[in-house]
């Protein structure tokens, strides 16, 4: 349900889970309750600092370099 919820269902997964909604009225009174509280969840981007990220460009271009060698 969590993954129908956050659209990471393939089509046939998520035709199914409607199928089952459709048909279960307590299943989906659960998906709402699901979609509510995600809709409380803090909005967060989830991104690294800017110095870790060149830290880890710099490896990889350091350990392209060693493999050229």
């Amino acid at each position: 349900m969590v993954a129908y919820l956050y659209g990471d269902n393939t089509t046939a997964q998520a035709e199914k889970t409607e199928a089952a909604l459709a048909a279960d009225p307590i299943l989906a009174t659960e998906l709402d309750e699901l979609s509510m509280a995600q809709s409380n969840l803090p909005k967060i981007a989830f991104t690294p600092p800017k110095d870790t990220l060149r830290r880890i460009l710099w490896y990889s271009e350091e350990s392209r370099a060693c493999a050229l060698c």
